[in-house]
């Protein structure tokens, strides 16, 4: 079942006022949960629900989906085949993962297929909302748990141990501090803001550091950060 809610701030019905969101999740439960926890955001528009990898998949051939949470574990496939979909016909959405499973090969399934965010359903439903507005606006989210197993996966080396590790050894340390604001979650303006440089020359330096480290997009660069220990367990969303 598709179910598409319209939400003000106050609760009663109205125009969708800015972003429209996907959830797909397949129980009925979480999915209105998370429909009044994001309708009562005031750059929300339109909720809209889906509880399959298919439903989500007519969505995205009617509906301009500006963000979707996606749950993994769907009754007719892996959510991370949503999230490719979004990457294939609505490339400008922004996608966080909101699921129960801790397994690595999950986390790096779904951020390859092009998520912003993964984050587990026990997590506060402020956090949620936090990590929901973060990739919208272009940030990077991974919870403490998927922050931990993806640091446990990659190499033992890290910051604090000398040298740091290829392909981080190529760029200066100012560098290395915007690619670890970016791994923690931080928007280009933030960043500005944080270092006292201007977002032109974040963007700047973002374009210099992906040729250098030989990476495709932030999102590849911000698990590559995880994966070195650029980011500690305290630090990550």
């Amino acid at each position: 079942m598709v179910v598409a809610v319209n939400l003000d701030s106050h609760g009663s019905l109205s125009g969708p006022p800015g972003v429209t969101a996907l959830i797909v999740d397949d129980h009925p439960l979480i999915r209105q949960a998370l429909s009044l926890l994001l309708g009562a955001e005031a750059w929300i528009g339109e909720v809209i629900e889906a509880g399959t990898v298919a439903e989500a998949t007519a969505v995205l051939s009617t509906n301009a989906i500006g963000l979707a949470i996606v749950d993994l574990g769907l009754p007719d496939g892996h959510g991370a085949l949503v999230v490719e979909g979004l990457r294939q016909h609505q490339p400008g959405c922004a996608v966080l993962v909101l699921t129960m499973t801790e397994d690595v090969a999950d986390i790096h399934r779904s951020l390859g297929a092009g998520a912003q965010g993964y984050l587990r359903k026990t997590a506060a439903p402020d956090a949620i909302v936090s990590a929901a507005h973060a990739v919208a606006d272009g940030g990077f989210v991974l919870g403490p748990e998927a922050a931990r197993l993806v640091r446990e996966a990659g190499t033992p080396h890290g910051p604090g141990l000398g040298s740091l590790p290829a392909p981080f050894d190529r760029i200066s340390p100012r560098d290395v501090r915007i690619v670890a604001e970016l791994a923690r979650g931080r928007t280009t303006q933030q960043i500005s803001r944080d270092l006292n440089i201007s977002a032109k020359t974040v963007q700047n330096r973002l374009t210099m550091i992906l040729e250098a480290t030989g990476t495709s997009d932030r999102i590849q660069l911000a698990l590559l950060a995880h994966r070195a220990g650029l980011v500690t367990g305290s630090e990550s969303r």
